[in-house]
């Protein structure tokens, strides 16, 4: 029985001891333990990709689509990814991502080529001609199709 009490005072002196350094370090200012542990590429990536606003989050997976969870996603459900992306572009109506949509209409498969072309001429920005016309060339049907309607929507007519 004694020895149980003596354990017991011991085991909370040692927690007493405990919180009154914590305490000590967190009154000084000293760094957490999250702040001095390294945190892997992807961790950074997610810190980063957190810290921005809604439009900036979905100009980035232009270039790199990721799931609910996060982590990039690649084959078919990239270009679904992609293309709800895109559509959401269109629904915010920010001109800053004409530019974005512009690259992946550029350098994209043909179905977000098209997505992203259809977000173009949806969008009504004159800086998307360029592109647009260059589109008229592609050697998909479907991309030249979307690009006659882009440039229509954008004042132009084509044959």
């Amino acid at each position: 029985m004694d020895i149980c009490i003596v354990i017991i005072i011991l085991s909370l002196v040692i927690l007493g001891f405990m919180f009154y350094l914590m305490l000590s370090v967190h009154s000084m200012g000293m760094a957490s333990l999250e702040d001095i542990t390294e945190k892997t590429p992807e961790e950074e990536r997610r810190d980063e990709f957190d810290q921005m606003d809604e439009l900036d989050q979905l100009i980035s997976e232009l270039d790199t689509p990721i799931d609910t969870f996060g982590d990039p996603v690649s084959g078919m459900d990239a270009v679904r990814r992609l293309d709800d992306v895109i559509d959401e572009l269109v629904k915010i109506g920010d001109p800053r991502a004409v530019e974005p949509l512009i690259k992946a209409a550029e350098k994209r498969d043909a179905f977000t080529s098209c997505s992203a072309i259809t977000a173009l001429g949806e969008l009504g920005d004159k800086r998307a001609v360029k592109t647009l016309v260059k589109a008229l060339g592609d050697d998909d049907e479907d991309v030249r199709d979307d690009a006659k309607k882009a440039l229509k929507k954008l004042g132009h007519e084509v044959e």
